[in-house]
């Protein structure tokens, strides 16, 4: 289950996953080199991670002589919480160092949705911190929205031998677990999250990293939607040379939409947004990759209505026109799916989700010809 995707540096895809035994879980990958997969690798295992469909491990290549992995261990079974582990290795994913945890707190709390980066030569990894709120206090209890008792956005680098150089906080107060995304854009890397007020209006955010600090978090769009929990439902970014793409799920004044909107990175201005979708049937959990012709791809779910979801993807070119929407298959079990991965490969797409059947769950691929997403302007 769980399955999350990346690029290596040659720009094939990296498929990672969770493979469940009973109470042990171990964290697998495989490449996706010359249309064949390679034999899979296991980066780790243990009896007392925390597996979870919305907050998922990744296996990531940082740099030429760098990669690094990421994945959730349970601290204490009387209460709700749990820590970060990270291993890096040196030899292109084939040994992996022992882990070691990006935040020094020791409190037992949540500490996750992971994203990661490369800060020159080191690792950066960004994750939501729940440090503040009380021992064992998750994003179903809810508290007063304060930055002293809410979950924060953080930030540490890392170097290749693991020793953590210098830790930052980008945001005192967000929402406590809607995923994070990065993107590396020719500005520095941008990271895209779902912002928390005092008066519990959550919409999307980005902060950028320039000259090695984060600047203070902006808003994509300004929606207010009010809401007193954790939607459960995280942006996703992509960038390129002359701006950064993002796309969310919001249900600002009670309607389900997906958006979509460009910030130009020498203006730092946001466009309009467009709208990619929007009604009941809309269940959100984005995906999005930038195409070489200027354009964009957002992925979704939709719920169907025998109660499973559809997987959905519409193109945008680069004036942003939206076209049809496509629905690329079916899925069984909505909340089993998780959150759909998506990355450009050549001329294609490549999807992955968890597929469940009765008690089984597997991890489904699939491919997309882009060409088959370029139609008539809707």
């Amino acid at each position: 289950m769980a399955p999350n995707l990346s690029l290596d540096r040659q720009g094939s895809p990296v498929l990672s996953w969770l493979a469940l035994d009973g109470k042990n879980a171990a964290l697998m990958f495989s490449r996706l080199v010359h249309g064949q997969w390679s034999e899979p690798n296991q980066v780790a295992q243990g009896t007392e991670w925390f597996v979870n469909r919305a907050d998922f491990p990744s296996v990531v290549q940082i740099s030429d002589d760098l990669w690094a992995a990421h994945w959730l261990v349970i601290k204490s079974p009387e209460v709700f919480n749990y820590d970060i582990a990270i291993s890096l290795s040196a030899d292109d994913g084939v040994t992996w160092a022992d882990p070691i945890t990006p935040h020094t707190d020791g409190t037992l709390a949540e500490h996750g949705f992971v994203s990661f980066f490369a800060d020159q030569t080191d690792l950066g990894a960004v994750w939501l911190d729940g440090r503040n709120m009380a021992s064992g206090a998750h994003h179903g209890d809810h508290q007063a929205a304060t930055a002293e008792h809410g979950t924060s956005l953080r930030s540490a680098k890392i170097d290749a031998s693991g020793n953590i150089l210098t830790s930052e906080i980008i945001d005192p107060l967000v929402c406590d677990c809607c995923q994070t995304d990065i993107a590396q854009s020719s500005a520095g890397a941008v990271v895209v999250y779902r912002n928390r007020t005092e008066n519990e209006h959550r919409d999307i955010y980005y902060s950028r990293r320039v000259n090695g600090e984060w600047q203070t978090g902006k808003p994509v769009a300004t929606e207010n939607w009010f809401i007193s929990g954790c939607p459960v439902n995280g942006p996703a970014v992509a960038a390129s040379a002359s701006d950064v793409a993002v796309a969310w799920f919001t249900s600002a004044n009670g309607l389900n939409k997906i958006n979509y909107a460009r910030i130009d990175n020498q203006t730092d201005q946001v466009a309009a947004p467009v709208e990619i979708d929007a009604g009941e049937h809309v269940s959100g959990q984005v995906g999005l990759v930038l195409t070489e012709d200027g354009g964009a791809v957002v992925s979704w779910l939709r719920v169907s209505p025998e109660g499973g979801a559809e997987l959905v993807l519409r193109y945008i070119d680069s004036a942003n026109s939206a076209q049809t929407p496509n629905q690329i298959t079916a899925i069984a079990n909505l909340r089993a799916a998780g959150f759909p991965q998506m990355v450009n490969y050549g001329d294609q797409l490549l999807l992955a989700w968890t597929e469940q059947v009765d008690k089984t769950k597997q991890v489904a691929v699939t491919t997309v010809e882009l060409a088959t997403l370029r139609g008539a302007a809707h």
